[in-house]
């Protein structure tokens, strides 16, 4: 068993500067789920390796009692590995909410994900999920405003075109109508 320094690794992996020998390593601790930090693992996994790991990764997408390490899963899988349309199902899925993301970390990673996913592929289905929570007034603000950004970077507005991100939007005074009527085109739907 070989001793890795973590946060060392982490910040390595973001390089692709990490062995396979310490690669192999992070892949044997996780399959044991043993570790001091199973989360900086994952991360470690994600940037250093490939979709060749993906069921390594695939279990956290389900109920492993942490949603921050199914959260983590979604951004691995289908952000930084690409694999959002085989993962489509999971997306739907925690677009729609599961009972055990008691904090939304999962939702709100996905919306994410699936907002990135949309500036380069058209997905009706995702997109309406994404547009349904934006318009759900009884959803949590801080999860309609990671919507109402999903849906910028849908309709390829960059990152610094949009309210920050930090921060919740004002639904009354910070919404760009013209995003929204170019959603609502794509999904058939009347404007206002």
């Amino acid at each position: 068993m070989m001793k890795i320094n973590l946060s060392e690794l982490l910040k390595r992996a973001q390089w692709g500067k990490i062995s396979d020998a310490e690669l192999s390593e992070v892949v044997r601790m996780i399959s044991l789920e043993r570790g001091a930090d199973l989360y900086t693992l994952i991360q470690i996994l994600g940037r250093a390796g490939s979709p060749k790991y993906r069921k390594i990764v695939e279990p956290f997408l389900n109920n492993v009692g942490d949603a921050q390490l199914s959260a983590l899963a979604v951004k691995v899988l289908c952000w930084s590995w690409g694999l959002s349309q085989e993962y489509k199902g999971d997306l739907v899925r925690f677009l729609n909410g599961v009972d055990w993301d008691v904090d939304g970390y999962v939702k709100l990673q996905t919306i994410g994900t699936v907002g990135e996913y949309l500036r380069e592929n058209s997905d009706v289905e995702l997109l309406e999920l994404i547009y349904g929570i934006f318009l759900n007034e009884e959803e949590r603000p801080l999860i309609r405003s990671a919507a109402y950004f999903a849906l910028c970077r849908s309709e390829k507005l960059e990152w610094k075109d949009i309210p920050s991100a930090s921060r919740l939007v004002n639904f009354s005074t910070e919404i760009d109508m013209q995003v929204i009527e170019r959603v609502e085109r794509k999904l058939g739907r009347r404007l206002h």
